[in-house]
C-alpha cells in the first residue's frame, strides 16, 4: 500500500454566486437537486478548502473538499452577509495542517498489538475531543500557537501575536458555528466564559463606573505587552517602566526652586 501524504489547499473563486439547492423526488423515486433562481447571493471572492493526498512520487491521488470548513465559510457569507472570509480560510488552513501533523505523529507511534482503545487516546480528529482538555486538539493548537510566538527560534517560522490571535479566532468561530448547528461533539471543543469589564462612565451617567459582560472562551490567547520597540526606528531599544516623579514648584525670594519627590 503506497504511503500517502496529505495537505490542506485552498480554491479561490471570484466572483461566486450562491443559489439555494432544492431537493425533490422524481417520478422514479430518486432524489434530484435543482438550484433556485430567486434571491441569489453574489460574493466578491470565496476561499474554499480541500484535503489533497499525494503518493511518494508526488502524484495526486485524492482531492476532496473539506466540507465541514466550506459549510462554515459559505454560511459566513450567505447567512451572516459578510463580504470577506479570507482571514478565516487562512486560519483554518493553519489549524487543519496542524491536525494533519498530529495525525501523522499518532500514526508513526501506533502499534496495533499494544493499542487499548479504553486507555490509549484515539487518532486525533477535528470533531473527537478526549475528556482531558490538554489532549483535545483545540487546546493543543492553542499551546502550539503560543509557542510559535514566544519560543520559536527560527524567525521564518515565528508568528506575530496578531497572526496567532487571528488564527485562534478563526478556530473558535468555526467551532461556534458547528455548536449552534447542533453538531454532537463527545466533549466540548472549549469552555464558555463570561468576562466582566469595568470602565469609567460618561459625564451624563450618575454612576462613576459601568460594567459590560463579554462572552468568550478559554481558548483566547493572552500575551503580555512587549518591552521592545519592535516597530520603531530603534528595534532593540528598551521601553522599561520608570517610576513617576512628582515635581513641585516653590517660589522663594524671587527665585524658582525645583523640588523632586520619587
Amino acid at each position: 500500500m503506497p504511503n500517502i501524504s496529505y495537505e490542506i489547499t485552498s480554491t479561490q473563486i471570484k466572483p461566486y454566486t450562491y443559489r439555494k439547492p432544492l431537493v425533490s423526488v422524481d417520478e422514479h423515486g430518486e432524489l434530484s437537486v435543482e438550484y433556485s433562481k430567486h434571491n441569489p447571493v453574489h460574493i466578491k471572492k470565496v476561499v474554499l478548502l480541500n484535503l489533497v493526498g499525494r503518493d511518494n512520487e508526488g502524484r495526486l491521488v485524492s482531492d476532496e473538499p473539506l466540507e465541514q470548513v466550506n459549510r462554515f465559510i459559505l454560511s459566513h457569507h450567505v447567512d451572516d452577509e459578510k463580504e470577506e472570509s479570507e482571514q478565516y480560510s487562512k486560519g483554518l488552513i493553519h489549524f487543519f495542517s496542524f491536525l494533519i501533523s498530529m495525525q501523522k505523529n499518532w500514526d508513526a507511534n501506533y502499534d496495533e498489538d499494544s493499542f487499548d482503545e479504553l486507555i490509549d487516546l484515539s487518532r486525533p480528529a477535528w470533531d473527537n475531543f478526549p475528556v482531558r482538555k490538554s489532549d483535545r486538539i483545540t487546546y493543543q493548537y492553542r499551546k502550539a500557537l503560543k509557542d510559535a510566538v514566544l519560543n520559536e527560534p527560527d524567525p521564518d517560522k515565528r508568528l506575530a501575536r496578531t497572526t496567532a490571535s487571528a488564527y485562534m479566532g478563526a478556530v473558535i468561530k468555526f467551532y461556534k458555528f458547528h455548536l449552534r448547528d447542533g453538531y454532537n461533539f463527545p466533549n466540548p471543543p472549549f469552555d464558555h466564559e463570561v468576562i466582566t469589564l469595568h470602565f469609567e462612565a460618561g459625564s451624563t451617567n450618575i454612576k462613576a463606573y459601568q460594567s459590560k459582560e463579554v462572552h468568550t472562551t478559554d481558548l483566547r490567547l493572552n500575551f503580555s505587552k512587549s518591552k521592545k520597540n519592535e516597530g520603531g526606528a530603534l528595534p532593540s531599544a528598551s521601553r522599561e517602566l520608570k517610576p513617576f516623579t512628582l515635581t513641585l514648584f516653590t517660589k522663594k525670594s524671587n527665585r524658582t526652586h525645583l523640588t523632586s519627590y520619587e
